[in-house]
């Protein structure tokens, strides 16, 4: 019984890990989308989340691509935090029109900024990763004496 509340605390944290970084699907868009088409599309929200020690931005924008209108909000590659956050605010405000780059092969998939992913993504994605296979693996019975 214990094991299995191990393993579920493990998933459970790494269901967090991926709801507030958004380490591994950023990971996964960078390496298997391919954002080389683009449209226009607009920002729909754009406002600040503050958590204990950092903020962090929540910026959504729609696209229209073959007459289906998709909605995202990944902005770029790079790791959340507070100065990063605050100049993508500035850059993106409430009803601006964006170039938003999408795959052509599967338009739900875009960026408003290319680039190169930030190191910090696979920092957390390894940490977070770590230690849900430490609790999922750590042993449940005490050694004897």
């Amino acid at each position: 019984m214990k094991k299995i509340l191990r393993i579920a605390a493990a998933v459970g944290l790494l269901y967090f890990g991926e709801h507030h970084l958004g380490a591994f699907s950023t990971i996964h868009s960078y390496y298997f989308s391919d954002a080389t088409a683009s449209t226009t599309g607009k920002i729909i929200q754009s406002r600040k989340l503050s958590g204990r020690r950092s903020s962090f931005h929540d910026i959504k924008y729609q696209y229209v691509v073959d007459g289906y209108t998709y909605e995202s909000g990944k902005v770029s590659y790079q790791a959340p935090g507070s100065i990063y956050s605050r100049r993508m605010l500035r850059k993106y405000p409430e009803g601006k029109d964006v170039t938003v780059y999408y795959d052509p092969l599967n338009p739900r998939y875009s960026i408003l900024e290319k680039g190169g992913i930030d190191l910090r993504v696979f920092v957390q994605a390894g940490l977070i990763s770590a230690f849900a296979a430490c609790l999922a693996l750590w042993p449940s019975t005490r050694p004897r004496s």
